[in-house]
């Protein structure tokens, strides 16, 4: 399997790989990220385009949208798709191996007021043009900032025909209520998700330690849960 990032433009664009602590939650104090190990295993996955410039994006009374930016990087922006949709190429060709995807997302987990990112499959292993993240934008004349160093979307591959090979089910299933009912017990005692988090980051199911848990990538020092609990 590989992806190949081909650059297309003439600005320098880094590429990051995921960040687990870089989330809106975080800045904001959240005990809940701190705690919350799903949050970051979705932070681990894929690749961050990362932005050289700074740009500023308004929605107009008409429908158009406004860039603020210099006015080299402003052909990478449009509004042709309407209705207050803005697109913003991607700096870079993505090929990636045959039968796959290309996810396109806004950053995960990172949040800005008035803005929506849209998500997208691309079939990179056999479509050859450019690519755009696109926003939609929610109020009219309000400003919406980006900051250089900041990710404009997150990459990641899928395989083809993934979702397809799963058959939905229903069932009820004593032994997997019961483990839930003595997992979630522990919450009954959890100030801020600490003792109910600590049993998750162990591996504690609600009846047994999992074996192999802490041999998951994310489970490694990244983690600041797993630091501040010496695990």
């Amino acid at each position: 399997m590989h992806i190949n990032f081909i650059k297309n433009t003439n600005f320098d664009f880094q590429i990051k790989e995921s960040n687990q602590t870089n989330c809106s939650l975080k800045d904001e104090g959240d005990s809940l990220f701190h705690a919350c190990l799903p949050f970051k295993i979705a932070n681990s996955i894929g690749w961050d385009i990362i932005l050289p410039f700074d740009f500023n994006a308004i929605l107009l009374e008409d429908n158009s949208i406004k860039i603020e930016t210099k006015e080299k990087y402003q052909y990478l922006f449009s509004d042709k798709i309407g209705n207050g949709i803005l697109a913003m190429q991607i700096p870079y060709f993505i090929e990636c191996s045959k039968d796959s995807f290309i996810h396109i997302r806004g950053p995960i987990n990172i949040y800005k007021q008035n803005l929506y990112p849209l998500e997208a499959f691309v079939e990179n292993d056999w479509f050859h043009s450019y690519m755009t993240m696109n926003w939609k934008i929610i109020e009219k004349n309000k400003k919406i900032e980006f900051k250089t160093g900041e990710a404009i979307c997150r990459i990641i591959p899928y395989p083809k025909g993934f979702i397809e090979k799963f058959n939905i089910e229903f069932e009820q299933k004593e032994s997997i209520l019961n483990k839930i009912q003595k997992f979630n017990f522990l919450n009954r005692f959890s100030n801020n998700y600490n003792i109910l988090g600590k049993c998750y980051q162990l591996g504690i199911d609600g009846e047994n330690k999992v074996d192999n848990i802490k041999k998951i990538k994310y489970h490694k020092s990244k983690c600041p849960f797993l630091e501040k609990f010496k695990i």
